[in-house]
């Protein structure tokens, strides 16, 4: 997995993966697995509570599918990045 600090806020982490089946089936496996989250739907899936964020979105020049996450702890944000890696498959 390739991780880099974004510019910003502490805990702020970026992430892209190939994705490996249709977006509309993906959004449906992230939507379940972060049930306890509000959703906004405007562009890709933003899942927010309390402090924390996670925005996964499929690119629209390249095959890849982007995940944006932020908390307060830099090991919160990978455990958001982590979760939604299982929810869409992408470890091998």
């Amino acid at each position: 997995m390739r991780l880099r600090r974004a510019a910003g806020a502490c805990g702020s982490w970026r992430t892209s993966f190939p994705p490996d089946k249709p977006w509309e089936r993906a959004a449906e496996r992230l939507r379940s697995s972060f049930n306890d989250h509000a959703v906004e739907s405007a562009d890709g899936l933003r899942f927010s509570r309390d402090q924390e964020w996670l925005h996964v979105r499929p690119s629209g020049t390249e095959p890849v599918v982007r995940l944006i996450a932020e908390s307060p702890s830099e090991e919160r944000t990978r455990t958001l990045i982590e979760h939604a890696r299982r929810a869409l498959e992408l470890d091998r």
